[in-house]
């Protein structure tokens, strides 16, 4: 759902229309009498030039400034594109199979963060970045409720990422160890918030989207962000190594710069 509403996001910024699309179930639970290549014969080719490597059900076809972006989901089909051309195309393309049209789209389900546990309400900061083709930079903030679970006293992890005004992911998940104090528990949710910004950068890149780096990173402990950012190696921290190295490297290849925010903000 993160590249939904990720390409949804780019949708509403650019102003591109949405099309929804539905196959026949009957089709793929039905009989087949012809001949099906399960493999395409020599000399053919197929149908969408990329399939992005970040979400195997997303598909883009680039025609200079124009793009038409597919998203596949079980029987359910998205056709988002800048071009009217290749959107007609796509959508003659997919009603060759037998399938569905729905039409427009107005609203899509489990898109809502109004539900999730202390990051529904992420706030606003004056130095939020332009980025490329009038985007704004991808925003984040991070957040740990430490030993918040009186039963396991195990924390939960949160964080939220915003493409422009437009949170596109976000996590409230208990974490799978016990923290120690509220500076490890903040690590592991930073370590968290690193990992998916590395995978959104790859998949907005496949969206023809030019993230301003680095990512800005906000988040409300010192200590954590003082782990981040010092590469001397603290006994204290050797049973969260990894979670160290992976967030320092990230620092160090220019992907993303913390900051520190009050909680009061």
């Amino acid at each position: 759902m993160v590249t939904m509403r990720t390409a949804l996001s780019i949708a509403g910024s650019k102003g591109c229309p949405l099309f929804q699309m539905d196959v026949n179930n009957a089709l793929l639970q039905g009989d087949l009498y012809e001949e099906v290549y399960m493999h395409l014969p020599q000399g053919f080719h197929k149908q969408w030039e990329k399939k992005s490597t970040y979400d195997h059900s997303l598909f883009t076809k680039n025609q200079g400034q124009s793009m038409v972006i597919v998203l596949v989901y079980v029987d359910d089909l998205l056709i988002i594109g800048n071009c009217s051309r290749l959107v007609e195309d796509a959508k003659l393309t997919l009603q060759q199979v037998q399938n569905e049209r729905l039409g427009g789209v107005e609203i899509f389900p489990r898109s809502r963060s109004d539900e999730i546990q202390g990051s529904h309400n992420p706030p606003n900061y004056p130095n939020q970045t332009i980025i490329k083709r009038k985007l704004y930079i991808v925003f984040t903030h991070n957040d740990s409720d430490w030993a918040s679970c009186h039963n396991t006293r195990r924390s939960v992890t949160g964080f939220v990422v915003k493409l422009g005004n437009s949170l596109i992911s976000w996590k409230s998940k208990k974490q799978q160890t016990i923290s120690r104090s509220s500076a490890e528990a903040e690590y592991k949710s930073m370590s968290a918030m690193v990992s998916e910004i590395t995978w959104l950068t790859g998949l907005l890149a496949d969206l023809g989207v030019s993230v301003y780096i680095p990512v800005q990173l906000f988040s409300k402990s010192r200590a954590a962000i003082q782990i981040a950012s010092n590469p001397i190696f603290h006994e204290r921290t050797k049973h969260i190594e990894i979670d160290c190295y992976y967030v320092r490297d990230e620092i160090k290849s220019g992907l993303i710069v913390p900051h520190f925010v009050p909680s009061s903000m």
